[in-house]
């Protein structure tokens, strides 16, 4: 819990600073290979050590992972996908359980749990960075790069409003820059 007290602000930031991507990469990372690490821990301290990077790793993956979310998706559907977000954290939860009874044995129990941060990588090539941060960044050429490609795939003409929305909230007078005002 430690672990989670400091990760989330930290890897809050990190999200903040460098992207919705490299941030949820350092966490997998964290999460996966001090979880792996864990296992193979010679002594009690350097195991709790590792715990207290599994659980900041655990909490960047899960808020950060909520934060992309809740950018990719409509404001009218907001609500409803935050809280439909905590039905696998409350299902993982619930399976550890089971896990535990499973197996018997704890090194097992934790390589169960952790190894799966590994899979969240994947996203790195999968998803784009978010339009919302990359608006805030300022990066506004990306974002309409982004705009365009979910256009084509979506068989639709570039919606610039979209950006137009997200500009008069973060930056009102990138919009007369863009000459969109």
């Amino acid at each position: 819990m430690a672990g989670n007290l400091i990760g989330s602000p930290v890897l809050g930031h990190v999200s903040d600073k460098f992207g919705r991507k490299i941030g949820l990469s350092v966490s997998a990372l964290l999460f996966g290979i001090s979880g792996v690490a864990g296992v193979f821990a010679p002594n009690y301290e350097l195991y709790l050590f590792l715990r207290f990077l599994v659980g900041m790793g655990a909490m960047g993956c899960f808020e950060i992972s909520f934060i992309i979310v809740i950018e990719y998706i409509d404001v009218k559907w907001r609500t409803f996908c935050g809280i439909l977000i905590e039905v696998p954290f409350a299902l993982g939860e619930a399976t550890t359980g089971l896990l535990a009874y499973l197996y018997r044995d704890w090194r097992w129990v934790q390589l169960t749990c952790t190894t799966p941060g590994f899979l969240v990588l994947s996203y790195q090539w999968f998803f784009p960075e978010s339009i919302r941060w990359l608006v805030s960044k300022n990066r506004i050429k990306d974002a309409m790069v982004l705009v365009d490609k979910a256009a084509q795939a979506s068989n639709i003409s570039s919606p610039s409003y979209m950006l137009e929305d997200l500009l008069k909230v973060n930056n009102p007078f990138m919009l007369v820059e863009l000459g969109v005002a």
